[in-house]
């Protein structure tokens, strides 16, 4: 990635997930001009575009990520989404509750004809942005994917129902459908002009980690291979992948070894520290994170002394690994978070985490 080899001004490169949020009066203005309307933010070229450059407008933060959303490839694939009204978040018209269902499944439109609002979004984005500065795409993870379709609405988690799906076939099969089209989103953002794409694969933490490194790894682990091989096919060019998982564990890191190159990146939580993280596998892929989300709410003197006591952590433990590192949070902004607050921290970030 740009900001791993081209490092600016000799500090540590830094991105938020979800920087073009809910916390910004400028996303807040664009939805109230859309009607309120989440699906047509993200499909409408200009508007998907206009919400991306707002945070680095912003807070001229490194990296650009793609405003769009991890549910679209559940639409694709034929189940129905739709978002209510008042942030009460999607809602699929059908979901998972046997294998008839996941064998009904039949896609509403080609891979390659339906994210072509992603690619469109993506090389829109990409003559906007400055040169210097990443453009990450992104794409749900395999087990989030399913346990949205097997609940099918609402924030979710690893609920029981989904967990048993993994020994019943479904989840075999549904990956059968899904991955590939998965895939296709990946590479037509490529295609757009992005030169990194990461998967947010949040609830698979909530996995026993047998289940995960069973049913869920290998998937994980073919469409990665598959995704590297086709964008040397098609583009003849390498592209960082960016792998994150909440409630990851070290024997997730250690599977992350396998499949991850040391052009790629693996986000972790607030939940490790960063600095051994750093020391221990920073040489096998880069590290992004793991400020905790929450310390954006706290005032201004309070998180100052908390981004100190931070970076000098990191400092002792990682070594000669500290270039190794992507600064983030440890999830996404909270949609609580004060502009004011996000802007000094980043501005305090870029001024003291520095070689």
């Amino acid at each position: 990635m740009g900001i791993i080899k081209n490092r600016p001004e000799n500090r540590v490169p830094l991105w938020f997930m979800r920087q073009a949020g809910r916390y910004m009066a400028h996303y807040r203005a664009i939805k109230d001009s859309a009607g309120g309307d989440f699906i047509k933010m993200c499909k409408d070229v200009q508007l998907a575009t206009e919400i991306t450059m707002g945070p680095i407008a912003a807070y001229d933060f490194d990296a650009a990520i793609l405003f769009s959303d991890i549910l679209f490839p559940l639409e694709q694939l034929g189940l129905g989404l739709s978002y209510g009204e008042g942030g009460k978040g999607p809602r699929l018209e059908r979901r998972i509750t046997s294998l008839a269902d996941v064998q009904a499944m039949r896609a509403c439109q080609s891979a390659s004809d339906y994210y072509q609002f992603q690619r469109d979004a993506v090389a829109s984005i990409r003559q906007k942005l400055p040169a210097e500065k990443d453009l990450i795409g992104f794409v749900g993870g395999a087990w989030t994917l399913f346990a949205y379709a097997v609940h099918g609405m609402g924030e979710i988690t690893a609920a029981e129902e989904s967990k048993l799906a993994l020994y019943d076939d479904r989840f075999k099969v549904f990956m059968e459908k899904l991955a590939p089209n998965l895939l296709e989103s990946m590479l037509l953002q490529v295609a757009g002009g992005a030169n990194a794409v990461a998967m947010f694969d949040t609830s698979a933490g909530e996995l026993a980690y047998c289940d995960y490194e069973q049913f869920v790894f290998p998937v994980l682990a073919t469409l990665f291979k598959s995704f590297r091989s086709e964008c040397q096919c098609r583009y003849q060019k390498e592209v960082s992948l960016i792998y994150y998982m909440k409630h990851a564990t070290y024997g997730h890191l250690d599977l992350m070894k396998s499949v991850m190159g040391e052009n790629d990146v693996v986000g972790i939580d607030w939940r490790f520290p960063i600095g051994r993280v750093l020391r221990d596998y920073g040489k096998h892929f880069l590290i992004q994170g793991n400020i905790d989300p929450s310390w954006l709410l706290f005032p201004w003197p309070k998180l100052e002394r908390a981004l100190g006591d931070y970076w000098q952590e990191v400092k002792l433990h990682a070594g000669k690994n500290l270039e190794r590192w992507v600064c983030g949070l440890g999830h996404g902004v909270l949609k609580e978070s004060k502009e004011e607050v996000v802007g000094k921290a980043v501005h305090y970030i870029k001024g003291h985490y520095c070689f």
